[in-house]
């Protein structure tokens, strides 16, 4: 769990590109839009907005990291489903 939270760390601080401890609106899309998860922008809007606890635009690297872990969920289940519904095809 450890180095996953590195991992996270390490990619909030790529795209903190001001370098002011919080991700804004586009930090954050970009950030998941790279991150090869093919979500689709009201996904990326739904987990910014889940991510941005205090509502102030901004997503600090406490808000990032609680919801890190259930991007990754999140992704997985997307996929899962996907999966099943190409088999029934």
């Amino acid at each position: 769990a450890e180095a996953i939270k590195e991992l996270f760390l390490g990619l909030f601080q790529h795209y903190d590109v001001d370098g002011n401890g919080s991700l804004n609106v586009s930090e954050f899309d970009e950030c998941l839009n790279s991150a090869s998860l093919n979500l689709k922008p009201a996904e990326v809007l739904a987990l910014r907005n889940a991510a941005d606890a205090d509502e102030d635009g901004n997503v600090s690297i406490e808000e990032f990291l609680n919801v890190a872990f259930d991007v990754l969920l999140f992704v997985a289940r997307e996929r899962a489903i996907d999966a099943a519904m190409a088999k029934q095809n």
